[in-house]
């Protein structure tokens, strides 16, 4: 692996320093738990802590959700859903981290990057919205959802302009506030979910929750905007910064098109093509459950993230050997979830949400072997990210996407959920590690990929020789 220019490198004073793997788990905690830990380390823990507990928040009251409205209403609900999910790249307009760039570099014009990113995500939700709902009405059949429902579900629109401060509060090193914020609409949301389910609510009713999450996080990031700036906050439209912000929202804007078809078709197809909420009920119980134990990997790659970025700026060959390591620990965990719902796929299926969705078992068995590239695919953002590959990550998701669209127009009128279930981790096959191996410039990532599948990682390193002993 040759050494990148030093232009492209992450600052080594960027994140605090690291030894053995002893001491980064002993220092890092203790600094947290003393209320010393670096900015950028405690806006990273922070991050994560929101994000893993809003994820696990759902997943709970989801549990409940699905049980209470049975395979054919939670498939209605779960369509819907999808359907207000399909034009959401379009409606964040991939603006997100790259303002952080432009909050840093100038923070004399903090009014004007935020008003101007706030200003096209207005506009982007407008556009979204209409987009949605007219292909809606023209798609025809629709597993019993109706218009009114969409309408209830695109409300969450509402709060994305809103988002746009979560950049902000992120180059402040102020990420507490993200996680107050989005851990407290969470558990407003999950307590209107609960009280549906305690009065045998309609599935209108859940889907008003699920956009209210979305409502109060944009409104409660405004409140805390207001009330904690101290900077002067002339907000005005910046149609250069606009232009600028445009582009390099593209090609995150095009990953997150092809991202959302290859994780979404599925359930889309299911529904226009069989015209069964039973089938699009099983299907999405099936990828609940299969996804319910990810965020333990997660936590593990959020926590490591920071030390990692140390590592690549300083060491190649020491940050790969780590990546390597990570990577393992985590495809270890998700082995021994994968074959556990693999053996006993029924048994959890009705433990959990009741003997309505046994059925869902054949599909739960193929899909959740689609999380060991979900994994991967997170694993590897550090390494894509310090090459510049942006691009390149986008076009495997549009290869992604288009595999699993061309597979489930086949497979999904003759073998229903469980086709979807296969064509899912087929495509993520190809887009995480396949794709990836055709490359030149990405062939190292996707030998790393292999060897993190059979766990070399876990194993001791290699012994490095002084440099006085090499020849």
């Amino acid at each position: 692996m040759t050494q990148r220019d030093a232009s492209t490198r992450i600052p080594a004073s960027a994140i605090p320093s690291l030894n053995t793997s002893t001491d980064i788990v002993f220092r890092y905690w203790t600094r947290i738990l003393g209320g010393i830990a670096h900015p950028g380390v405690r806006n990273a823990g922070w991050i994560g802590i929101e994000k893993i507990g809003r994820m696990a928040l759902s997943l709970l009251v989801g549990i409940f959700v699905v049980r209470q409205l049975g395979p054919d209403r939670y498939g209605t609900y779960a369509y819907v859903l999808t359907w207000a999910s399909l034009c959401l790249p379009l409606a964040l307009f991939g603006i997100g981290e790259n303002t952080v760039r432009h909050l840093v570099g100038s923070p004399a014009y903090e009014g004007r990057v935020l008003a101007t990113a706030a200003s096209l995500r207005v506009g982007s939700c407008m556009v979204a919205a209409l987009l949605t709902l007219g292909a809606f009405l023209s798609a025809g059949t629709h597993a019993d959802a109706t218009t009114a429902q969409l309408l209830i579900a695109m409300m969450s629109l509402l709060g994305y302009p809103g988002l746009v401060l979560e950049p902000y509060f992120q180059a402040h090193s102020k990420a507490r506030i993200i996680t107050i914020c989005g851990l407290g609409s969470a558990v407003v949301a999950a307590a209107m979910k609960v009280g549906g389910i305690l009065v045998t609510a309609p599935v209108g009713f859940f889907l008003a929750a699920h956009a209210l999450e979305t409502g109060l996080l944009g409104a409660s990031l405004l409140a805390a905007y207001l009330s904690t700036t101290t900077v002067p906050r002339q907000w005005a439209f910046d149609r250069s910064l606009a232009w600028t912000l445009c582009k390099e929202s593209l090609p995150m804007m095009i990953g997150g098109f092809a991202i959302l078809i290859y994780n979404q078709s599925d359930m889309i197809l299911l529904g226009m093509l069989l015209d069964s909420p039973h089938q699009v009920g099983l299907y999405s119980a099936a990828c609940r459950v299969s996804t319910m134990w990810v965020f333990i990997p997660m936590a593990v790659i959020t926590s490591a993230s920071p030390f990692l970025y140390r590592m690549l700026a300083a060491d190649d060959a020491r940050y790969e050997r780590r990546l390597l390591q990570m990577t393992s620990i985590c495809l270890a965990i998700a082995y021994g979830f994968c074959l556990v719902l693999t053996i006993f796929p029924a048994q959890i299926l009705h433990v959990l949400l009741g003997s309505k969705f046994v059925d869902a078992a054949p599909a739960l068995r193929v899909h959740v072997w689609s999380n060991m590239f979900s994994i991967l695919f997170l694993a590897q953002n550090s390494w894509i990210l310090s090459r510049g590959l942006l691009w390149v990550g986008m076009q495997n998701a549009i290869l992604g996407a288009t595999i699993n669209l061309v597979l489930n127009m086949f497979v999904i009128p003759s073998y229903g959920a469980v086709g979807a279930s296969w064509t899912t981790v087929i495509a993520m096959a190809a887009a995480t590690t396949g794709a990836m191996a055709i490359r030149p410039a990405t062939r190292d990532l996707a030998i790393l990929h292999l060897r993190a599948m059979t766990l070399r990682g876990l194993g001791p390193p290699a012994y490095q020789p002084p440099s006085s002993l090499k020849p």
